[in-house]
Parts: C-alpha cells; sequence; structure tokens
C-alpha cells in the first residue's frame, strides 16, 4: 500500500521502508494531521469542501471506487421502504436524529448526517432547496425536491434522543424504523471490496453534503430558502 498523494487518512502500516517513504509517512502522520486540525478549526466549511473535491476527483482521475455512507442508510425498514416494499412510491418523509454540535465540523456534519442520510434513503435524489430553523435544543430542515416532494430533518440536541422518522407513501404510511447497529452496513462494504461496485454513488453522496451546506448557509442567513445549485457551485469555484 502507498498514498498516491497525501492524504487525511493516516495508516502506519502504508509507510513505505525506505528514506522517501519514511519522510512521506512522517508528513502525513504528522504535518498533514496537524494542519487538518487547524483547518477544521478556523474554516471549517472551506476545508471540508477542499477534501471532498479532492477525494472525488482523485478517485476519478485513479479510476478507484469510493463511497460514503452512514450506517443508517441500512437499516431494515429504510431499505425496505427504499425497495418499495412498504408504501409504494415515497411522496415525502420526515428524519429525526440527534443533531450534536462540534466546533470542528459544519453543524449537522457531525451528528445531523444520520438522519439526512436516512431522509436521502427514502426519498432518493434530487433535492432543490432547503430552509433551516435552528434554536439552541433543536434544528428543522425543510428541503423542497424537484417533484414538489416535500423531505424534513429534525435534529434534537435536548432531551430522549433517537433516529428515526415517517414516510408518506401512495400505499401507507410507515415509520423508517430506528437504529439496528453497524453490521448492515458492514455486509455493503465487504460486497463493496469484493465486487468493486459502490453502494451509493458519487452523485448523490455529494447531493447530501450540498444538503447540509445549503441547511448552514439558511441558518447564516436568517432562515431563508438556500438553493443546492448554489452552493454547489460556490464549492466548484
Amino acid at each position: 500500500m502507498e498514498y498516491i498523494d497525501s492524504g487525511f487518512a493516516m495508516s502506519l502500516r502504508a509507510v513505505q521502508r525506505n528514506i522517501p517513504g519514511l519522510a512521506k509517512g512522517i508528513w502525513n502522520l504528522v504535518g498533514m494531521r496537524y494542519i487538518d486540525t487547524i483547518m477544521k478549526k478556523t474554516v471549517p466549511q472551506w476545508w471540508y469542501d477542499f477534501k471532498k473535491e479532492k477525494i472525488y476527483k482523485a478517485a476519478e482521475k485513479y479510476k478507484v471506487p469510493v463511497f460514503s455512507s452512514s450506517s443508517l442508510r441500512y437499516t431494515e425498514g429504510a431499505q425496505d421502504i427504499a425497495q418499495g416494499k412498504t408504501v409504494g412510491k415515497v411522496l415525502g418523509a420526515e428524519a429525526f436524529s440527534p443533531c450534536k454540535l462540534e466546533q470542528t465540523h459544519p453543524d449537522l456534519f457531525w451528528y445531523g448526517i444520520h438522519g439526512v442520510e436516512t431522509l436521502y434513503t427514502v426519498m432518493g435524489t434530487g433535492c432543490k432547496k432547503v430552509v433551516r430553523i435552528s434554536t439552541d435544543d433543536t434544528d428543522v430542515v425543510v428541503g423542497t425536491w424537484d417533484d414538489n416532494r416535500i423531505g424534513t430533518f429534525r435534529g434534537i440536541r435536548s432531551g430522549k434522543s433517537d433516529y428515526g422518522g415517517t414516510v408518506y407513501g401512495e400505499k401507507a404510511i410507515a415509520q423508517i424504523g430506528t437504529y439496528s447497529g453497524y453490521n448492515p452496513l458492514l455486509v455493503r462494504i465487504i460486497e463493496f471490496f469484493k465486487t468493486g461496485i459502490a453502494p451509493v454513488t458519487p452523485k448523490e453522496t455529494l447531493e447530501i453534503y450540498a444538503f447540509l451546506e445549503a441547511a448552514h448557509e439558511s441558518k447564516r442567513r436568517g432562515g431563508v430558502p438556500v438553493t443546492l445549485e448554489e452552493v454547489m457551485k460556490k464549492s466548484r469555484a
């Protein structure tokens, strides 16, 4: 194993046993780690955008499959709904999760991403704009999809917290279900290593990030609607 470029995840096992390799390993382990910490604390949103673009551009250039996923994507209830087994066509959904904040991460990237990924699992891609209402204890983000469906994420910071949600479909209204551990995700990871086929497309992952960033921008502007296209253009600039 060797690094094609300086990375953000470090492994001592990847250090080459020669002087250039050791030097690069020390830089990755110490230098980049220190820079990563500083950048996350000073310009977290820009830094996450930079790393995200760097990862996916490198994966495309070197033809390396890559995917990102919350374990909440593979709860049995969410998968049954996504596959049309429970409610038929999904007309709208509400998802919730804990939403603790961490100063080294843009607001929803720390814990809120789990509830947002649950929302995307059942709704699919196609969100065009979001509006965010934020208080000390709660975040509510309302997304409008391109076919006028509405998807809502509720982030919980006080009282009882859990994972789940409700889906409104053509045939039924159903609960998404709660967290069921890491095993379902690990099954997909093993399949990914065997087949090289990513179970989540870069398009969907990048749209989820855009949803989170647009929600962050909506809060900054006082709760006005922000389009995903706007933040995507800004990220690519």
